[in-house]
């Protein structure tokens, strides 16, 4: 569509804010954390899922595999294990949470393409192939150019709000790190399937 008023195609442009947070490395790190979580039971082949059972599936495991050792203690072995794996967990929360973040940021853009797509087709004068400016056209262009505005306006804000809410959730895990394992904290991470039967159904640390 040809723009001739002064909101020109640039000026419509929707470019919502984004995340520099590296994915790529994020996985690679959050890997590893189960990795070592694995080592420390003495079982690198073991399933992720051993790790992040149930309680008593837990527990259960760490007895099995230090028990014979000629001198630990139990309680520290538990808790360091724990920890670890509660940690990779959270980690592995922030990771989805920075996917969804991308995944939704993508939509609001595709929609906004639609939208504005959707606007043009209401003012076809505006679309003129010889483009002159006829008195029928410069009577299309404030209304468009306010109704473009509006549109983007809308969208802005929409993206702005979406970032605040990442940044958010980002403080929401860190506070997670700094608190520890709290029981609240462990079921925040088993509704989101990072701990527990829910796992299974989110591999991107796989």
């Amino acid at each position: 569509m040809r723009h001739t008023s002064a909101e020109s195609p640039s000026s419509l442009e929707f470019t919502p804010p984004n995340t520099d947070v590296d994915t790529v490395r994020l996985s690679e790190l959050c890997r590893a954390s189960w990795h070592l979580a694995l080592r420390i039971l003495g079982d690198a082949g073991a399933e992720h899922t051993a790790l992040t059972g149930t309680a008593k599936e837990f527990s259960d495991l760490v007895s099995e595999d230090i028990s014979s050792a000629a001198s630990y203690n139990e309680q520290e072995w538990r808790r360091a294990c724990m920890v670890l794996t509660y940690a990779a967990g959270v980690a592995r929360h922030w990771l989805d949470d920075v996917y969804d973040f991308r995944s939704e940021r993508a939509d609001l853009i595709r929609d906004y393409a639609s939208r504005l797509a959707n606007l043009e087709s209401q003012y076809p004068l505006l679309s003129g192939s010889d483009g002159a400016l006829s008195t029928a056209v410069l009577s299309q262009i404030p209304r468009f150019d306010a109704a473009a505005r509006n549109l983007l306006h809308d969208f802005d804000r929409r993206g702005i709000e979406l970032k605040e809410a990442l940044v958010d959730t980002a403080r929401e895990r860190a506070a997670m790190l700094d608190d520890g394992p709290e029981p609240h904290h462990l079921r925040t991470l088993v509704e989101a399937g990072v701990l527990g039967w829910g796992r299974a159904q989110h591999p991107r640390c796989d």
